[in-house]
């Protein structure tokens, strides 16, 4: 890679930080990224680090993976959530964690061959259990950005 491009991504990734979600030292910061995301996630965990994060995770998305529980879970399954989901999430609103999803999919004809009304179903069980967080997230009581990165 060019020094200008690891320059430039460098800068992408504190801007992110910096302004996007405004980290603090101290602060912890999820990031949510796909899989095709990977290089610049290692450059934007190593500089939340740099910045004074006191702790980083990633939660990763793989579209196919997703692509494989729509087309072969069972159907009374569709929507079901873990506790330790609400859990986490209930935790991360009281610590005031920071959140930045990446957007730009390698797959992005990855749902293409699901049947919508599978995805809708899915989604109302995750909205059911963590409308708390959504809600917490559009009011701005979670400091969050989406940010693209292409793959």
């Amino acid at each position: 890679m060019s020094d200008e491009l690891s320059k430039t991504k460098q800068a992408y990734a504190e801007l992110i930080l910096r302004c996007g979600v405004n980290l603090q030292p101290g602060e912890s910061v999820i990031i949510r990224p796909e899989l095709g995301h990977r290089e610049f996630v290692r450059l934007l965990v190593a500089t939340a680090y740099d910045l004074g994060a006191r702790f980083v995770m990633v939660e990763w998305s793989d579209p196919l993976s997703t692509r494989a529980r729509y087309q072969h879970v069972e159907h009374q399954y569709l929507g079901y959530v873990p506790e330790f989901e609400v859990t986490r999430r209930k935790e991360m609103l009281a610590d005031k964690w920071k959140l930045v999803s990446l957007t730009g999919s390698e797959y992005p004809e990855a749902f293409e061959d699901v049947d919508p009304t599978l995805l809708m179903e899915d989604r109302k069980g995750f909205v059911a259990k963590l409308k708390f967080f959504m809600q917490a997230t559009m009011n701005n009581e979670v400091a969050w950005n989406v940010a693209a990165v292409p793959v």
